[in-house]
């Protein structure tokens, strides 16, 4: 069987030709990553205060270092991690 291929309607080239100009003009934000905060910036007191009250909390699972929370697994508590990544496949309720 050969499939020749159909040639483009003008709405759907309209279309692509609208997607490609809001992806290079950055308008589209979905399409942009995200820019992460400098490293210099000061941490708000309040925002200090409320990451140790979490981190010191009993019922906080703490992780030093990279973490990970495997597929069909979840964790019924708040989870703090420092110096390191969490990579969470299953599910958080905290």
């Amino acid at each position: 069987m050969h499939l020749t291929p159909r040639p483009a309607s003008p709405g759907r080239l309209r279309l692509s030709l609208l997607l490609l100009l809001a992806a290079l003009s950055g308008w589209a934000p979905g399409l942009v990553g995200q820019v992460p905060a400098p490293l210099n910036a000061p941490v708000p007191p309040e925002v200090r205060e409320g990451v140790l009250e979490l981190l010191n909390d009993p019922g906080t699972l703490r992780l030093l270092g990279d973490g990970r929370i495997p597929a069909g697994t979840s964790e019924d508590g708040d989870v703090g991690v420092e110096g390191g990544n969490l990579w969470v496949g299953g599910a958080i309720a905290g």
